[in-house]
């Protein structure tokens, strides 16, 4: 909108702008309308004129480079005109069959020297290929005994872990019985600490009996010896009593 006005498309003093939008007064959207068309004509006109350069530029190329290419025919042609006359090139062309034909004895000659040293190459490679066919059969042979020693490792190998799964399996029942033993021994041990809580229990009122036994004991002591006194007293009176009534008889 700045452009526009700097432009003078458009009256600043006809335009309000708001929060979010752009207010203008009747017919000023028709003159911004109108210079986006103007606008836009322009970028095409300039996209017709690159287009019509470089199909231009295309057509100029294709014509310089058909003018360039008839130019070398009619030279060539000039100079094959001119040298049809010359009594060299007459000899030449005379002698070019022949030219040919010798060069084709050198080509062939090199060929059969390619060929022997091919077959040179072949009986060397047959030669090291039966060197190599021995050693791969010795190493067969040691492969096979390493395979048989390997099958023999192997059964070794597979008895040895039958045994040790065997062990293993004792190990396991051996360690059941184990857990077992413990879980017994953790019950006796805790029926031991309580028949020692209840033998100190016992021990406690045994002792305690044997202090009321003393004490009883001395209870009846004392009672066998109240007795006797008693006893011995009883038997005195009776005695003087009898005695008395001795003296009391007519």
């Amino acid at each position: 909108m700045a452009k526009l006005i700097k432009d003078g498309v458009v009256d600043e003093t006809r335009v309000q702008y708001g929060v979010t939008k752009i207010f203008f007064r009747v017919g000023e959207m028709a003159k911004i309308e109108e210079a986006r068309e103007k606008h836009l004509s322009n970028i095409v006109k300039e996209i017709q004129a690159c287009a019509r350069g470089y199909i231009g530029r295309k057509v100029y190329e294709k014509k310089r480079q058909r003018a360039l290419a008839v130019a070398t025919i009619q030279k060539n042609i000039r100079a094959y005109i001119e040298l049809s006359n010359w009594p060299w090139f007459k000899l030449f062309n005379k002698v070019k069959n022949q030219l040919k034909v010798y060069s084709f004895e050198m080509e062939l000659t090199k060929a059969k020297k390619a060929v022997e040293n091919l077959q040179k190459q072949i009986d060397e490679a047959k030669v090291e290929t039966g060197k190599a066919q021995g050693k791969v059969d010795a190493l067969t042979e040691e492969a096979e005994q390493l395979k048989s020693a390997v099958q023999k490792e192997q059964a070794g190998y597979n008895q040895l872990n039958e045994e040790l799964q065997s062990v293993e399996a004792d190990k396991k029942r051996l360690a059941r019985t184990l857990d077992d033993l413990l879980d017994d021994l953790d019950k006796k041990i805790a029926t031991l600490t309580s028949l020692d809580g209840s033998q100190k229990d016992l021990e406690d009122k045994l002792y305690s009996l044997e202090g009321q036994l003393t004490s009883v004991t001395a209870d009846i002591e004392k009672t066998d010896k109240a007795k006797k006194i008693l006893t011995d007293n009883f038997s005195a009176v009776r005695k003087n009593f009898t005695i008395k009534m001795k003296t009391i008889k007519p």
